[in-house]
Parts: C-alpha cells; sequence; structure tokens
C-alpha cells in the first residue's frame, strides 16, 4: 500500500477502538510455517473490477509461499477458500464500526466491542490485513469541499473557480 498503510491484527483501527494494539500484527513466520505444514492450496478470491485486491491477493501468495503455503490468486467467480474484502469505516461509533464487518455484534461499552471483535477473530474466519487511511487532493481551482470527517462526500456546494 506503498507505506501508507499499518499492518493490522483487529478489524477496527486503533483510532476507533482504543485497543487495536491488543491485538498482535507482527509476521511470525515460524508460525505460519507451523500452520501451513500439509496443508492444501488454497484459491483466494478478489473482485475483478478491483485492480487493488488483484495486487493485494498476488501479494499474499508471494507472502504465502514464504510459509509453505500455496495461495492462488482469482477473479471471484468460481467458489473460493477465501476471499479479499474492503471494508470502509464510515461511522465514530464503535458498534457501528463493528457491526459492518458482523451482523448482529452486540456492542455497548469498549470491553464488550473487545469480547466481541476477539470472537470474530478466534476463529480465522476473518484476517485483518491493514487499516489504509483516505487522503484526498484537490487543485486550486476547488471550491465549496467539505467532506465530512467521516468521509461522506456533500457534492452538491463544490464548484470550480473560473
Amino acid at each position: 500500500m506503498q507505506k501508507q498503510g499499518a499492518p493490522a491484527g483487529a478489524i477496527l483501527p486503533q483510532w476507533l477502538s482504543g485497543y487495536a494494539f491488543l491485538f498482535p500484527s507482527a509476521r511470525d513466520l515460524d508460525r505460519a510455517r507451523q500452520l501451513a505444514s500439509g496443508a492444501a492450496p488454497v484459491t483466494l478470491a478478489y473482485n475483478p473490477t478491483d485492480a487493488t485486491a488483484r495486487l493485494v491477493a498476488e501479494r499474499i501468495a508471494v507472502n504465502a509461499r514464504e510459509a509453505g503455503l500455496v495461495v492462488r490468486p482469482a477473479a471471484e467467480g468460481p467458489p473460493a477458500a477465501a476471499r479479499i474484502l474492503r471494508s470502509r469505516v464510515a461511522t465514530p461509533d464503535l458498534g457501528q464500526g463493528l457491526s459492518l464487518v458482523a451482523t448482529g455484534a452486540s456492542v455497548g461499552s469498549p470491553e464488550s466491542a473487545y469480547a466481541a471483535e476477539r470472537a470474530l477473530l478466534q476463529d480465522h474466519r476473518i484476517v485483518p490485513l491493514f487499516h489504509l487511511p483516505e487522503i484526498y487532493g484537490l487543485g486550486p481551482r476547488v471550491r465549496g469541499w467539505a467532506p465530512s470527517r467521516w468521509g461522506s462526500w456533500k457534492l452538491d456546494s463544490v464548484w470550480l473557480a473560473p
């Protein structure tokens, strides 16, 4: 991600949850080799219209090969063992952020959010890869640009200066 993203061990980023640092995100090649020993090849699906997802899938395949696991990136279509899913945090609310990933996740406090997120990650059905900030670049002629803090765009007041 061009050194813009941060490796993730948690579903929600640290700035939202306050507890993401409790989920390990460090690379452990020895443990990966141990888990991959004797594993069958894995097909990793990605959205064929998403060039970034394809690149991420290819990078995962390279890293998995280091651990002795064969990962075959493939455009979505035939059934795959895993798939890449991009999720955007569009709310400052901890519960809503977690419910974007897990329908029905009951979150009333940071402690319950941590417990819910830990439960989601425990069976490895969800594997967070990285958190990537959104960055906007505007030309000097753009006026009225005021996205909300949580990313929604209000384009009704945007105009170009002559």
